[in-house]
């Protein structure tokens, strides 16, 4: 008897749309396929919220009229037909609906992944690959966990394609994004960490 594998079902837009809306995990969509996302440490969230918190102060004391949106957001990579939830994203207009849905936007200026030892190689590979296809992108932050080590990877040059890459190391170091001309101090960025992971934090 020959054994045959069975077929992995492909999911169509409707279909994870309405599966997500019944589920408590967040789900990604990547054309056709669902992958449930796994919770975050709490270092990893942590970090993550210090992040928005920051960003946040600075759009007040400026006035900007500037939208900072945490992981509970979906952005749609048109080109690969996906919805990814990334740690953070930055909207420097008013948020573009995909399909006039309120979870899921198509314009995001700057992303944030703050990198596990699970996720690290695809956040800093074949996640910035799709990011690169979303028209509005123009920065990418990679944010190590476990020692003071932020990563920018910034569109400097859109004719050419050209990204320059900046890094920031060191508790008393900043990190200039340059998207939206704001420094981004690592003091903030790590606010409480050493403390949550002890002998684990390599600062």
């Amino acid at each position: 008897m020959v054994a045959f594998a069975q077929k992995e079902k492909v999911y169509t837009e409707e279909e994870y749309f309405a599966l997500e809306e019944q589920s408590v995990q967040k789900l990604e969509f990547h054309n056709g396929k669902i992958t449930q996302m796994a919770g975050g440490t709490i270092p990893h969230n942590t970090i993550k919220k210090n992040i928005i918190v920051a960003l946040e102060n600075w759009i007040i004391d400026n006035d900007l009229d500037y939208l900072v949106l945490d992981s509970d957001t979906k952005v749609r990579i048109e080109k690969h037909n996906k919805f990814v939830y990334p740690d953070a994203i930055l909207i420097c207009e008013q948020p573009k609906y995909y399909k006039n849905r309120k979870d899921a936007i198509v314009n995001p200026v700057l992303i944030v992944e703050v990198l596990s030892n699970g996720t690290k190689k695809y956040d800093e590979e074949d996640k910035f690959k799709l990011y690169r296809t979303i028209p509005s992108f123009k920065e990418y932050l990679l944010v190590t966990q476990h020692k003071p080590q932020v990563i920018s990877y910034f569109h400097e040059n859109k004719a050419k394609n050209l990204w320059k890459i900046t890094e920031a190391e060191g508790i008393e170091d900043a990190m200039q994004l340059n998207a939206v001309n704001f420094s981004l101090p690592l003091k903030a960025v790590y606010r409480r960490i050493p403390q949550l992971l002890g002998k684990d934090w390599k600062g």
